[in-house]
């Protein structure tokens, strides 16, 4: 249902944002086969073509949804 959505929504006019607490390796696909417009997820850290075990830069938790959503109504009015 999330194509239908996003779909519905453009033709209205409206910003599409995923905002998620997995993983852009996972997110990223998601978000692209949907078609939104732009995603925020975690990041996971690579060194020497391998996964660390750690998250690069914020961990995209309740509040950083939150941050995000806000920044998306300020920044579209």
């Amino acid at each position: 249902g999330a194509e239908t959505l996003v779909r519905t929504m453009r033709a209205q006019g409206a910003e599409t944002l995923l905002v998620s607490g997995g993983f852009t390796a996972f997110v990223a696909p998601i978000a692209a086969a949907a078609g939104f417009d732009r995603f925020e997820a975690n990041e996971l850290e690579v060194a020497d073509g391998r996964l660390t075990g750690r998250v690069t830069g914020r961990i995209v938790d309740s509040s950083i949804k939150r941050q995000a959503l806000i920044g998306a109504r300020e920044r579209l009015g």
